[in-house]
């Protein structure tokens, strides 16, 4: 129903918001190094 749905986009939202962060985190250790 509904409430699966909403729990399904949060957690893609989760999982998009991680996927964001380790760019950024490889991005300045590429920059670092």
């Amino acid at each position: 129903g509904a409430r699966l749905s909403s729990r399904v986009h949060g957690d893609w939202i989760i999982r998009g918001l991680a996927i964001a962060l380790g760019f950024v985190g490889i991005r300045i250790l590429w920059m670092a190094f």
